[in-house]
């Protein structure tokens, strides 16, 4: 009968505790899920910003937007731009995914804005608007709109494959390339 009482108080102080703690629990658990899967490095330079994302998450990262905003010695909101990053299209990669714990360098800096006159390199404020994950789950708020442009630009890649590999099958290899030396001569 001592062993039943002590079980029963048991379960009712643990019921106690999450009828007490259980919506602060809720929301930080809601709270550690917004953090972003991506986290940027930047590594200045005299007239670029070379930078480099971590994926922070626990799933491969197959695209991502980020959104760039400068801002004068005033902190006056200048320009604003976006950088999507899609991987996929390197043969030569290794994977076509960011793993998780990976870090990737941006082999393009990003110019900076610098004022002619006064020297002030514009001081910037990144953001990610959006990330596309490889099982086709997603993150952000795509304020921007690029899932679109990256949606297109993936769809595109994948009907261009589709088109080569067939072309490869019902003609051959040489078809492919006579066809991929006829869409770049005719620009």
């Amino acid at each position: 009968m001592k062993t039943f009482t002590f079980v029963f108080s048991l379960f009712v102080v643990v019921i106690g505790f999450f009828v007490i703690f259980g919506d602060t629990l809720t929301r930080a658990s809601q709270v550690a899920s917004t953090q972003e899967p991506l986290a940027i490095s930047t590594i200045p330079g005299d007239s670029n910003l070379g930078y480099s994302i971590t994926n922070r998450s626990t799933k491969n990262v197959v695209a991502y937007s980020l959104r760039l905003s400068m801002f004068d010695e005033h902190n006056k909101r200048g320009a604003t731009f976006t950088k999507n990053q899609i991987w996929g299209f390197d043969p030569s990669a290794a994977k076509p995914y960011l793993a998780p714990g990976e870090t990737w360098t941006a082999k393009k800096a990003i110019p900076l804005a610098k004022d002619v006159n006064t020297g002030f390199t514009a001081k910037f404020q990144t953001a990610f608007d959006f990330v596309l994950f490889e099982d086709g789950s997603t993150w952000g708020s795509d304020e921007g709109k690029q899932s679109l442009k990256i949606a297109g630009i993936r769809e595109g890649w994948a009907t261009m494959q589709a088109h080569l590999y067939s072309l490869s099958q019902q003609s051959g290899p040489n078809a492919v390339v006579d066809k991929l030396r006829a869409n770049t001569t005719a620009k």
